[in-house]
């Protein structure tokens, strides 16, 4: 009586599932928006005529007056200021968009993980059905070697006809296991395949949004530097209106 072979039924698949993490950067702090420009110098006059006062920013103004070559600077800078401030505060909106789509991708691709868990819980229990048709085939085997191996050709035709009978359910039971493995593991192999694929395509997207948003932080701290140089610099100065007039008109 031929023995069956021993070789067991592939069920492995491989579940290193990946998880797209949440980039670093939460939502901007307050500490993050670009401040406000500089004020935009006020005519508050200290007398009338040629001879009037103003005053940039708020206050009453202060030092020496400033030339009109040091006012046109004064007034340059804050133009430029005020202009890249409004480009970057532009480019904040669509960030935080972005940000919020990737993370509602994030919380779908999380929703997934219950249903390949489940595969692969399907692959588990799968594995272990193969584990015990391989223990009852050794088993089998082990009898069949006996019946054979008694003198006199093996012994009882009933017994011979109860070991056939068997083979036949073991070699049912091995197709069907068969069949449940093409199925089985091969719809987990591709599902997490499918989930990888997308976990890194989002886990590059929070990349390339953590590295656009770090590069608009420090584009705004460094605005905000050179505005702080400027209330330093300009702030509160006073100057004479007829220069400001005479720069207002090109001259």
């Amino acid at each position: 009586m031929k023995l069956l072979s021993g070789r067991s039924i592939g069920v492995t698949v491989a579940l290193s599932l990946l998880v797209a993490p949440l980039w670093s950067q939460t939502a901007p702090r307050a500490s993050d928006r670009v401040a406000e420009a500089p004020l935009a110098a006020s005519a508050a006059a200290s007398a009338g005529g040629d001879g009037a006062i103003g005053a940039l920013g708020a206050g009453d103004g202060e030092g020496p007056v400033l030339t009109r070559d040091a006012l046109r600077a004064c007034l340059t800078q804050e133009a430029t200021l005020r202009t890249r401030r409004q480009a970057i505060e532009a480019r904040r909106t669509p960030l935080d968009q972005e940000k919020a789509a990737i993370g509602v991708d994030q919380q779908a691709l999380r929703a997934e993980r219950p249903a390949l868990d489940a595969k692969r819980q399907a692959v588990d229990q799968l594995a272990a059905r193969v584990k015990a048709h391989r223990e009852r085939v050794e088993g089998w085997n082990a009898r069949v070697k006996a019946f054979n191996d008694r003198p006199g050709g093996g012994g009882a035709d009933g017994e011979r006809a109860a070991i056939n009978a068997e083979r036949e359910e073991i070699q049912k039971e091995r197709d069907a296991l068969e069949a449940e493995r093409t199925r089985i593991v091969d719809d987990a192999q591709n599902a997490v395949r499918d989930y990888n694929a997308r976990a890194r395509a989002l886990d590059a997207r929070a990349d390339d949004w953590n590295r656009r948003n770090t590069a608009w932080n420090d584009e705004a701290a460094g605005l905000e530097s050179e505005r702080t140089a400027w209330v330093a610099d300009c702030g509160n100065r006073r100057y004479r209106v007829e220069d400001k007039a005479a720069i207002d008109a090109g001259k």
